[in-house]
């Protein structure tokens, strides 16, 4: 094993949130910045252990003290004052920092300060009402673009980028993004029909837009009435029976005449559905000629076992893939993937967290390096993250 690849079995290890105690104080003193800086960011990481990798002379260490989601919040604040900008930043953009300090920084004289805080969705709403009107271009779209901003504040404005913001702000109001459904800019236009707040009347009008895509995104809205969705199985147009196809709350009827369709982009849309997969529906899509829907079935979470045992046993790599990410492949057909002769259908396999402990051990001792990477990341089994690094020399 070469040094750079031990270095990334040891990084790999200290990320993984089963890493034993003992195990992880041990990484967090690596000599590699890398090694403590997964240790740092590790949710199992003890508190005593944050606190020293947050006086840690890496930046990008002390970086992950602070974006670790158990670190305590007075060992975020007391990097308030970092050295570095970046550690700073993100201190100032944490949504955990003492609100405080979030009013000294909008304060600030630094931009890049008021945008960070604009950025934080914990954020203070005066404060964001605030950061919304901000000298600075970059502050607003921060802050028209942060979910805890009020809607009174979300307005349109002559900017082009602050209006993107707005429409696709889900707390925007429906008055508001109804006027920018008709922005002379496409961009703007299908950012409002992205936006999860968009109303079935909204989109019904979206559904209308010249432009194809700014129509793509809302019959592919979940709000999209149902006519819509009815109209545009008969488009000549690929893209819009294809969004329409992939609406999460398609009706069965139109997944059947989906599920039919001639092009092969409608029917892997129909295939990735988690609304409604029937079981005739799903035979079919598993034995169609283009890979891309066999695979799309495959990474669906609506398919189960036979059918995704089939699926493993697919000619096609990409199709194996699928199925061996799929949370409802079951042991017997993990058995058969463990000798896949495609290392990333291993390597996705290895990442399984219901995968049996023999498999896993098995896979430890893969010829390639990534699976063996991925068995640690993924491995729930102490005494095997501990077997992994047995090869690894002594860390500082």
């Amino acid at each position: 094993m070469i040094d750079d690849d031990r270095a990334a079995l040891a990084e790999a290890v200290a990320a993984n949130p089963a890493c034993p105690p003992e195990l992880l104080e041990r990484l967090g003193q690596d000599d590699d910045a890398w090694v403590r800086g997964a240790a740092a960011a590790n949710p199992s990481a003890p508190p005593e252990l944050l606190e020293r990798l947050g006086e840690d002379d890496d930046d990008s260490v002390r970086l992950a003290v602070v974006g670790n989601v158990m670190a305590a919040p007075l060992l975020v604040a007391s990097l308030a004052d970092d050295e570095s900008p970046i550690v700073r930043l993100a201190i100032i953009g944490n949504p955990r920092v003492p609100t405080r300090l979030l009013r000294e920084w909008v304060r600030s004289e630094d931009p890049d300060e008021r945008r960070a805080a604009a950025g934080n969705r914990a954020c203070p709403a005066d404060l964001l009402r605030q950061l919304a009107s901000d000298p600075d271009r970059r502050a607003r779209q921060v802050a028209l673009a942060n979910p805890a901003t009020p809607p009174a504040a979300l307005r349109p404005s002559r900017s082009l980028t602050c209006n993107l913001m707005v429409a696709a702000n889900p707390r925007t109001s429906e008055a508001v993004l109804r006027g920018l459904a008709r922005d002379p800019y496409v961009d703007v236009r299908l950012a409002a029909g992205n936006n999860s707040g968009a109303s079935p009347t909204l989109l019904r009008q979206l559904a209308a837009d010249d432009d194809d895509y700014v129509v793509a995104a809302a019959l592919s809205h979940p709000r999209c009435p149902i006519e819509v969705l009815a109209t545009a199985s008969r488009s000549d147009v690929v893209l819009l029976r294809a969004a329409a196809a992939a609406n999460a709350h398609l009706p069965i009827a139109l997944s059947i005449v989906f599920g039919a369709d001639t092009a092969p982009e409608v029917r892997r849309a129909v295939a990735s559905q988690t609304a409604t997969v029937l079981p005739a529906l799903a035979g079919r899509l598993a034995a169609d000629a283009e890979p891309d829907v066999r695979q799309a079935l495959a990474a669906n979470r609506r398919c189960r076992e036979p059918l995704l045992g089939h699926l493993a046993r697919d000619p096609e790599a990409g199709v194996r893939f699928a199925a061996a990410g799929n949370p409802n492949l079951l042991p017997p057909a993990m058995r058969g993937l463990v000798r896949d002769p495609s290392a990333r259908v291993r390597a996705v396999l290895a990442r399984a967290p219901h995968l049996p402990s023999d498999l896993r051990q098995g896979l430890a001792d893969d010829p390639d390096f990534d699976v063996v990477a991925s068995v640690a990341q993924a491995a729930v089994e102490p005494w095997l993250l501990e077997e992994l690094l047995e090869d690894v020399p002594p860390l500082s």
